[in-house]
Formats: structure tokens, C-alpha cells, sequence
């Protein structure tokens, strides 16, 4: 049987063979359903084999890596390029045991899948910030997500935690050094009848502090 890294490696892989949307037009998916309502969208893009943008992206991270034992939250990205647009860019993080990665599609090659090499959440999300200087993009802020639990009916929160970028960086890293949120095992391990406590879904722990 494969490793969990092993199987999020086969996962990214996947993920890559979508052709990317650079159309400029959003399929204006709507994240604010129950997960059960977005991993249908991802079967539906698995059949039709779609072109895709970064939200897809998600739904089929979160549809193929419903059943390894790994920790998984929304990195979202608000960034302004040199003619001062804004953009918005979502990846899938991911944890198992002490190590970090993230799933996701992007037109930049910086800015998609992370291996799981990474041993905190800042070195990730560090990672991604030079990906943006090289695209000639200042990083206005990164929203993270709540830890998405394994439940059907479960709405994700997907603002959990707002860091601007409008500080130096020796505090922002130390935000998210100190960022966590919680992940018992009820969450990541096998499903259960019922949803998780509010504690369980909602709070911060140290499980993504990796420092």
C-alpha cells in the first residue's frame, strides 16, 4: 500500500492533467456549500475533464484526498500586480505528521501543487510569497481556513484567519509560527455519524504550528 506522501504525489499528479482555465473567465464557483455538494462538482469535472482554475482545483483536492489520514486547510492568496489589479489565488494545504505541502493549479508553475517537504506552515507559505516576487506581484494578504473536517454536510469556513500584509515580516512570521488550528483525530480519521463538536471544528490548536 502506498505512503500518504506517496498517494498526495499521485494526487498532484492528477490534479496537474487538467488543462488550466486561462480564459479569463471564472466558472464563479460557489465554495460556501456543503462538502459533500463540492466534491459532486469535482466528480463532474473528473468526467468531463473541464478546463479548470484554482477553486476547481480545491474541489478535486478535497474529493481525491477524502480518505488519507492528512490534515487539510484552505491557503488563500489576495495579491496586486504591477498595474495594480488584484488577484485571488486558492491552494489546498496539507500536513501529515510534521511535514507540509499543498494541492492546486495555477497559470504560474510557483504558484500550484507543494511537495510535502516543508517542516512548518510559514516555510510553505514563504515558499509561495517568492513564487509571487518572481510574477512581479506584491502579496497584500493570505487568508487560512478552518482544518476541513471528513463530514458531509460540513460547511466550510474558509476565513478563519486574515493575515495582512502591511507589517514586517518578522511578524508575520511569527503569526503564522503561532497560528494553529485544531485537528483532532475525530476529524482526519475514520468518519463518524454526526458532526464535530463546534470546539473541534472551529478553534486553533498547535497542530499547524510546526514550529
Amino acid at each position: 500500500m502506498l505512503s500518504e506522501v506517496k498517494q498526495i504525489d499521485a494526487v498532484r499528479e492528477s490534479i496537474r492533467k487538467y488543462p488550466y482555465n486561462a480564459s479569463g473567465q471564472s466558472h464563479k464557483e460557489d465554495k460556501k456549500l456543503p462538502l459533500v455538494e463540492l466534491m459532486n462538482k469535482a466528480r463532474a469535472i473528473q468526467r468531463e475533464m473541464v478546463s479548470i482554475q484554482c477553486v476547481e482545483a480545491v474541489f478535486l483536492a478535497l474529493l481525491l484526498t477524502h480518505p488519507l489520514r492528512v490534515i487539510r486547510f484552505g491557503i488563500s492568496f489576495t495579491s496586486q500586480d504591477e498595474t495594480g489589479v488584484k488577484h485571488r489565488h486558492l491552494v489546498l494545504g496539507l500536513k501529515e505528521n510534521s511535514c507540509y505541502g499543498a494541492l492546486g493549479i495555477s497559470r504560474s508553475e510557483m504558484l500550484m501543487s507543494k511537495p510535502m517537504t516543508y517542516p512548518n506552515l510559514w516555510a510553505l507559505v514563504h515558499d509561495f510569497l517568492e513564487g509571487y516576487a518572481l510574477e512581479n506581484h506584491s502579496v497584500l494578504s493570505v487568508t487560512l481556513s478552518e482544518v476541513i473536517p471528513r463530514v458531509s454536510t460540513h460547511v466550510v469556513k474558509w476565513k478563519a484567519l486574515k493575515v495582512p500584509f502591511d507589517k514586517a515580516k518578522s511578524a508575520v512570521k511569527r503569526i503564522f509560527s503561532f497560528f494553529s488550528d485544531p485537528a483532532p483525530p475525530s476529524l482526519y480519521g475514520p468518519r463518524r455519524q454526526g458532526g464535530p463538536r463546534p470546539s473541534e471544528a472551529h478553534h486553533v490548536s498547535e497542530e499547524l504550528s510546526g514550529e
